[in-house]
C-alpha cells in the first residue's frame, strides 16, 4: 500500500505543477473567461504549486501529506 500512496502523491504533484507552470497560458485564459483578476490567479497559482511541492516532499516525510492534501482538495472543490 505504501508504494501506491507514493505513486499517487507523485502523480498529483507532477500533474498540478505541469498545469500551473507549463500550461500557464491556458490558466490565464480560463481565469479571464471567468472574469477573475490576476491577483486571484496568482494566489491560486502559488497555493497549488506550494501544496503540490509539500505533497511531493511527503513521499519522504509523511507528516507533510495530510494538511496540503486537505487544502488541495478544498481548492479543487472550489474550482
Amino acid at each position: 500500500m505504501g508504494g501506491l500512496t507514493k505513486l499517487v502523491q507523485l502523480t498529483l504533484a507532477i500533474s498540478v505543477v505541469s498545469v500551473w507552470v507549463f500550461r500557464f497560458n491556458n490558466t490565464v485564459e480560463d481565469f479571464k473567461n471567468l472574469g477573475l483578476n490576476d491577483l486571484i490567479r496568482n494566489s491560486v497559482d502559488v497555493s497549488k504549486i506550494s501544496l503540490a511541492t509539500l505533497v511531493f516532499v511527503g513521499i519522504w516525510y509523511s507528516s507533510f501529506v495530510f494538511t496540503p492534501s486537505f487544502f488541495m482538495g478544498l481548492l479543487m472543490i472550489a474550482a
